[in-house]
């Protein structure tokens, strides 16, 4: 019988057993998650990586030889910017769900007999 501590655990599982290694790193992606308000940019920024990015397609227009010319680009953005997350409202979060995606939504105080808050 032997131990292992520290940093060696990880690297010494991991090795050892592969497809753990692998069940690891996919678990991170079958979170159900409530994000809120972000309080600085680190956290809006991990918080708009969590939720993903899509395609965009930018098209930016100007003038050569008297002509309108048009030029289109594919651009990846976040789903939901991290300014947006800075500025949610209070008792607004957005669920994240693992197999449904994610919506923003109003949480509403409860009272401790399960009601809503009257000031609410």
């Amino acid at each position: 019988m032997f131990t292992i501590q520290g940093e060696g655990v990880r690297s010494f599982l991991f090795s050892q057993f592969p497809q753990l290694a692998h069940a690891v790193s996919s678990r991170g992606a079958l979170k159900n998650r409530r994000i809120f308000r972000a309080a600085d940019e680190d956290g809006a920024i991990e918080s708009a990586n969590f939720l993903g990015q899509k395609r965009v397609i930018k098209k930016t227009w100007g003038f050569a030889q008297g002509r309108k010319t048009y030029h289109y680009s594919e651009q990846e953005e976040h789903k939901l910017k991290p300014h947006e997350l800075r500025g949610l409202a209070k008792h607004t979060c957005i669920l994240v769900h693992a197999e449904r995606g994610f919506r923003k939504t109003l949480i509403r105080p409860i009272e401790p007999d399960g009601t809503v808050c009257e000031w609410f």
